[in-house]
């Protein structure tokens, strides 16, 4: 009792595949620009090699309507006042994986992933078509995919510094 099992660890590779989402992040510029991004992570975790690729982001446009409390949303490219927000779908994160991932390297048998709803529907049939087994984390289960959240640390690091770097000065 209370002894953990031992952690089985990945020594083949192209075996497995780790996949997670990390973001949105916002890096402001010295010229008062800002960049909104989030991005997509996937790594070995044999071989730790891992590809980072940006989601791509989607402006709405919400205008109000004669009706009460209707509001009608559309997708509009050329607005200034619209708000942008990030395409998590289910069909996207599958076509990031599909270019990625799955048409330049070896097939892997299973892919571990987090039980949000981005790797549900279509991520499922992709993986079945594929006929590789997913393995989805616990809930509030981070350490399951350890390996993708410390690479998270690094690159949120690497941005902070970033920031600093473009900023003028930094307030204290």
């Amino acid at each position: 009792y209370g002894h953990l099992p031992p952690k089985l660890v990945i020594t083949t590779p192209w075996k497995a595949l780790c996949v997670d989402l990390i973001g949105p992040y916002t890096l402001k510029g010295k010229d008062g620009s800002s960049i909104d991004f989030m991005c997509l992570t996937m790594i070995d975790p044999a071989t730790s090699w891992f590809e980072i690729v940006e989601l791509p982001s989607v402006k709405n446009s919400t205008f109000p309507t004669s009706g009460k409390d209707k509001k009608v949303t559309c997708d509009n490219n050329y607005t200034k006042d619209a708000d942008t927000t990030f395409d998590k779908s289910s069909v996207q994160i599958s076509n990031l994986v599909y270019k990625t991932w799955f048409s330049r390297y070896p097939r892997c048998q299973y892919i571990i992933h987090d039980n949000g709803s981005k790797f549900k529907l279509h991520f499922r049939a992709l993986c079945d078509s594929y006929g590789i087994k997913r393995k989805p984390t616990s809930v509030k289960n981070s350490q399951a995919n350890a390996i993708l959240k410390r690479i998270h640390a690094v690159l949120m690091n690497m941005l902070r510094t970033a920031e600093i770097d473009m900023a003028n000065s930094v307030k204290t």
